[in-house]
């Protein structure tokens, strides 16, 4: 499991960069990640302007606190493995269809065990008030609903090419 220290510094980090030293993350991910990167762009440019960028950067992140929190960096992710990732996450959110509220959130934080720190920062990051005079983004029911199943996909995806001390 990603400890909450590495979360902490790796967004720390990466929200010190500037837009080349952005560039170079995207750059590294799309050699390491691929076929990931491409799922992200592709599902992500279906969302709003503002949740797309951010979709970018959460995933920039996240990729990032794979790299480091691992015991060796993730392995390489198939589109194969993508798409059955995207089917187990569907799969869970249609078989709470109907559930009340308050069971799913239940369910749904259940789900996310292998990674909870990592899941508890994108969803700050989705839905905290920024501080230090940072832009707020405002996301739709769809568009936050959209990205947190792009994310969680992501990050599923990695934890399964990922080993962890234990």
């Amino acid at each position: 499991m990603i400890s909450p220290e590495i979360v902490e510094k790796t967004w720390l980090r990466i929200g010190a960069l500037g837009p080349a030293e952005i560039q170079r993350e995207l750059h590294y991910v799309h050699e390491k990640q691929p076929h990931l990167l491409e799922f992200v762009v592709t599902q992500s440019s279906e969302l709003s302007k503002e949740a797309e960028e951010l979709a970018l950067y959460l995933f920039i992140v996240v990729h990032q606190m794979f790299d480091v929190g691992a015991k060796n960096k993730p392995k390489p992710i198939r589109s194969k493995e993508i798409s059955d990732q995207i089917d187990v996450t569907f799969d869970l959110l249609e078989s709470l269809d109907g559930c009340h509220d308050r069971f799913f959130e239940r369910i749904a934080g259940l789900q996310t065990t292998n990674q909870p720190n990592v899941y508890q920062y994108i969803l700050e990051a989705m839905f905290e008030e920024p501080e230090n005079g940072e832009e707020k983004v405002n996301l739709s029911e769809q568009d936050a609903g959209g990205l947190f199943i792009l994310l969680k996909t992501a990050i599923d995806a990695l934890d399964k090419k990922s080993e962890f001390t234990t």
